[in-house]
């Protein structure tokens, strides 16, 4: 429990129980998470198995898996400032955003979202109606709604955005998600903000706003889609499968790039793109290696500094 300024580093935190909120870590203040899993906790009367944050979050080359919570936010329950890179939320479950529950401000880079259930609604991320949820080349895939199959059901199995809130997705995939078990696919609900160029595999429950040029489109096949598994670098990701257009389709015009308009240098992995014509869509750059460990902790210190300065300032 944080109410001053905590960094985890290479670190684990497990199998912890709580009857409250935030079973791993409940942040009040400045918390900052890097290289570090948290998995297997339990908020079993509340919100927030793995993460609650109340404050301002730095989440990096993690993962969060195998959380449970009561109610909202099975890996995390965000109702402060959170920006997640490089992480891998998979597995998770609670009553609504199995994955992930947004309440007001979240970042997603070059993360993935799989496995994840709720009860009732958004198996992958649920964002209530005072959230605002931007997602930068990330993987959103085979998560489930209305998991339990009961009679008040629940919809978007990958995305769930409440009237009021705001949800936004720039080079990221949303394929493969599901109510009460495949085949019945349910990908997103509510709408959504389409910037460069997104994948999906059905929109039917959901209405996407294309700004800026661009566009949105259904993938040919989820065999585009590998499972996921360890692809290399630290978190475990959910490779593309040629032949795909999401290899080599992302926005012509600027792009990979961050909240900050800065081109994404690498992939999830810390594999560097471009390998190709063009980066691309999703979490996984295609044909692309990731760094040696040497460079790549290099990488996480440069990382670590960076985020303790933005903070300081």
């Amino acid at each position: 429990y944080n109410q001053g300024t905590l960094t985890l580093s290479n670190s684990t935190l497990s199998a912890n129980t709580c009857e409250g909120a935030g079973a791993g870590v409940h942040n009040e203040d400045v918390l900052s998470v890097y290289s570090s899993t948290i998995s297997g906790n339990n908020a079993s009367n509340g919100p927030g198995g793995g993460i609650v944050n109340n404050g301002t979050l730095l989440l990096s080359l993690s993962t969060l898996s195998g959380n449970l919570a009561y109610n909202y936010g099975g890996g995390m329950l965000n109702q402060g400032s959170a920006d997640v890179s490089q992480s891998t939320i998979s597995g998770n479950k609670a009553t609504l955003g199995g994955g992930l529950y947004n309440g007001e401000v979240l970042y997603l880079t070059n993360s993935t979202i799989s496995s994840n259930r709720s009860d009732a609604d958004g198996g992958g991320i649920y964002n209530n109606s005072i959230g605002t949820t931007n997602v930068y080349n990330s993987t959103i895939a085979f998560n489930e709604a209305d998991s339990d199959a009961d009679p008040g059901g629940g919809s978007g199995g990958g995305v769930y955005n409440l009237a009021g809130g705001t949800f936004n997705l720039r080079n990221s995939v949303v394929a493969g998600n599901n109510v009460s078990g495949a085949p019945v696919y349910d990908e997103c609900t509510g709408a959504l903000g389409s910037y460069g160029r997104n994948k999906f595999w059905g929109v039917s429950g959901c209405t996407i706003t294309q700004f800026r040029g661009g566009d949105s489109t259904l993938l040919l096949s989820l065999s585009e889609l590998a499972g996921l598994q360890a692809n290399g670098g630290p978190t475990q990701t959910i490779a593309l499968v040629p032949p795909s257009d999401m290899i080599d389709g992302a926005d012509a015009t600027s792009g990979c790039i961050d909240k900050t308009g800065s081109v994404l240098a690498t992939d999830q992995r810390g594999a560097p793109r471009v390998a190709g014509v063009r980066c691309d869509i999703g979490a996984f750059e295609y044909g692309s290696v990731p760094e040696p460990a040497a460079a790549a902790a290099m990488a996480v210190a440069l990382a670590m500094l960076a985020a303790l300065a933005r903070l300081s300032s």
